[in-house]
């Protein structure tokens, strides 16, 4: 009778133990679950936070791009142009709560606080063969006869009637990859679309990403174009430098308020001979800029990359887009961490 009752008390005792076991078990898995959707909440939080202070970065941006366009139309001043492109005290640090995203772009590995005018660049959609192969010439060191082979591939993508090509950039080379694809025989809407371009690496690309657009008319911003687009369009190197030199004023930097602002494109060549001497053959190569309508004095599109940081974590969220200022339209979105 003992012998049973102490029996009954171990069975009893082992089958505690094992609920014990059981539920000790349970509660550890339930805590794991518990931890892992806290983790993914967490995460789903913080890049909610990201998101939001890099798209606080844009609408500043945009905000200070419509208020400088209500004082002076189209940008035509140089204060303007300072406020835009070069202004570290409105875009360098944009609080949003504890956190700070920045506003800005890279030019010759330095880091420039502001928009960046899409109109200063070559447009694939509208630039003619010469064009485009100084352009290359300008950026990249190849053989002429690739240049031209990589151009007429840029052409005949975007051509929207097709054309019978053959050799290089023929629609059968696209075709026929491992991977096949059609060629588009319609505008570019993305510059990323170059690397689909027969012959086009990562590098080439890489050099060109900085001058070349999708945006625009496909007339350059005198105000604003660099030295490469401005040998691109038919200057010599001596005289991007002069022009150059001339916008940029005293302080010899682009973007302050001492810049020379062009306010039409027709009354550039007597502007600059006011700022510097000329040789005729610069005189020339000026006024064909302006009568084959290939410069124009103001912008509509506009670059904006806001970068966000937040404490704890490394990453950065960065947001990209184009807006397009005459329309009040986002034309381009584009997140990436």
């Amino acid at each position: 009778m003992i012998r049973t009752r102490r029996n009954k008390k171990a069975s009893v005792l082992i089958l505690a133990v094992w609920t014990l076991m059981l539920l000790t078990t349970l509660a550890a898995t339930i805590g794991l679950r518990v931890r892992s959707r806290m983790g993914v909440l967490k995460r789903i939080e913080e890049r909610s936070r990201h998101h939001y202070l890099a798209e606080a970065g844009i609408k500043t941006a945009i905000a200070s791009l419509r208020f400088d366009e209500k004082r002076y139309p189209q940008g035509q001043e140089a204060s303007s142009k300072e406020y835009r492109y070069n202004n570290p005290d409105l875009f360098s640090s944009v609080q949003l709560e504890e956190n700070v995203t920045q506003v800005g772009y890279e030019v010759d590995h330095e880091r420039h606080f502001g928009v960046i005018d899409e109109e200063r660049k070559i447009n694939v959609n509208t630039v003619d063969r010469i064009t485009f192969v100084r352009l290359i010439e300008q950026v990249s060191v190849r053989p002429e006869e690739e240049i031209k082979s990589i151009v007429e591939a840029v052409v005949n993508w975007r051509e929207i009637h097709s054309t019978e090509l053959v050799g290089f950039a023929s629609d059968e080379y696209y075709t026929n990859l491992p991977q096949p694809y059609p060629v588009k025989h319609a505008p570019f809407e993305l510059i990323d679309e170059l690397m689909l371009i027969k012959g086009m690496d990562k590098q080439l690309y890489e050099q060109l990403r900085p001058f070349v657009t999708t945006y625009g008319d496909g007339v350059v911003n005198i105000n604003t174009a660099g030295r490469e687009v401005l040998v691109a369009l038919g200057l010599t190197p001596e005289l991007a430098d002069k022009f150059i030199g001339a916008r940029r004023g005293l302080d010899g930097k682009d973007a302050t308020e001492d810049d020379h602002i062009f306010r039409n494109a027709h009354d550039v060549t007597r502007e600059v001979q006011e700022l510097l001497t000329l040789e005729k053959d610069e005189i020339i190569a000026i006024d064909f800029l302006n009568a084959a309508g290939k410069i124009k004095t103001s912008s509509d599109y506009y670059a904006i990359t806001s970068t966000a940081r937040l404490e704890h974590v490394p990453t950065p969220l960065t947001i990209q887009c184009v807006y397009n200022l005459r329309n009040n339209v986002i034309e381009y979105w584009k997140e990436k961490i």
